[in-house]
């Protein structure tokens, strides 16, 4: 009788044993989904406008929530959909809410100030502008600008339609790595 009694204990601490470790298995996964579905989402690039920074088909992890809390600068790459159409894109923010930004002569200027053309690129853009970009909206452009569709066609991005900020490439795996800011100040 005693030897009942022995093996039905063993037999209820290995249930707990498995109960607590499919707990932790379940947790485990629900946790990992909602940090890759909620916080962090893949991404890939479509196109050739932000070559040679990103490459049409390369695979982007983009941060969905700590970008909000650190902001948003001029050189970051940002993700974003735009009122009317399905797809999301990733472009460069060159303006700032509430600056003036313009074209000429390939160069671009915020608020009459010159970017660094070593920073960004040289003389390339098509002339534009002036646009006054609203307090709650950032101006972006695509890093290859004769074939990008940016704000130059369909105007600042508001801040509530970007969707994330890029943190890091990782396919292919020849070029991942952490994607780093433009620095510019005009």
């Amino acid at each position: 009788m005693q030897a009942k009694v022995g093996s039905a204990m063993r037999w209820k601490s290995a249930a707990r044993y498995i109960a607590k470790g499919a707990l932790f298995v379940v947790l485990s996964l629900a946790f990992a989904v909602a940090l890759f579905h909620f916080m962090f989402q893949p991404f890939q690039v479509a196109g050739l406008s932000m070559t040679p920074s990103l490459a049409d088909r390369d695979y982007l992890l983009v941060d969905r929530v700590f970008f909000r809390s650190t902001g948003i600068r001029r050189g970051d790459l940002v993700v974003f959909k735009i009122e009317g159409d399905p797809r999301y894109m990733v472009k460069r923010v060159v303006g700032l809410p509430g600056e003036e930004i313009s074209s000429h002569d390939g160069l671009v200027a915020v608020n009459g100030k010159l970017l660094s053309p070593t920073t960004w690129g040289g003389p390339q853009y098509p002339d534009f502008g002036p646009v006054q970009i609203p307090l709650d909206a950032y101006f972006c452009m695509g890093d290859n600008p004769k074939v990008s569709l940016d704000s130059r066609t369909f105007g600042p991005i508001k801040k509530g339609q970007i969707y994330g900020k890029p943190l890091l490439r990782y396919l292919p795996i020849s070029r991942s790595g952490f994607l780093t800011s433009r620095e510019a100040a005009p």
